[in-house]
């Protein structure tokens, strides 16, 4: 797992799985899944991250996803 953070773009990526991103899913406003060509999710996008409260929400809404 790998973890970056765009200054410009206020986004943090979370690369869960080495590979080329196939369809992409929007969770929320500020919340997107990447998935690879077998369906396995691959990436999580977090965008406008400085600000805690939507920070938080993007987490809960991943942890409700992952549960």
């Amino acid at each position: 797992m790998k973890i970056t953070y765009d200054f410009d773009a206020d986004a943090v990526y979370i690369k869960l799985k080495p590979g080329k991103s196939y369809k992409t899913k929007e969770l929320d406003s500020y919340t997107f899944l990447d998935y690879n060509k077998k369906g396995k999710l691959i990436g999580i996008e977090l965008l406008f991250t400085k600000s805690k409260k939507k920070l938080c929400k993007n987490i809960r809404n991943l942890e409700i996803l992952l549960e």
